[in-house]
């Protein structure tokens, strides 16, 4: 019988995984899922896509592939506001990381 060793998560997998960085590693990775979520919300085609919010080609096809490493947290972000999307990052001084959230994402309000 093979017996496994189970351990809990930390609450971030790149940390859990040994990456560097994990919690901008962490923080990329939400950016980019949203990003993918509203290319894939609006049913339109990569090209038409980046026509309408503005950002090249090559980088939401990037993104939407999880190819991040060459994108900072501000040209996520910007490709975000790009998409009329409000963006608001928080940070939290003394309290443990854990019990923070990264960021908020919220649909920009109309007006």
């Amino acid at each position: 019988m093979n017996e496994h060793e189970i351990t809990s998560s930390s609450g971030n997998v790149f940390a859990d995984i040994g990456v560097a960085d994990p919690e901008t590693t962490q923080l990329k990775s939400q950016l980019a899922s949203e990003i993918l979520k509203r290319f894939r919300e609006s049913g339109l085609t990569q090209t038409q896509y980046v026509e309408r919010v503005g950002i090249a080609q090559p980088d939401l096809s990037d993104v939407t592939r999880g190819k991040l490493r060459k994108y900072s947290v501000e040209r996520l972000v910007g490709f975000l506001k790009a998409t009329g999307t409000q963006v608001r990052l928080e940070a939290s001084f003394g309290v443990p990381a854990a019990k923070i959230q990264p960021y908020q994402l919220a649909p920009a309000a109309d007006g």
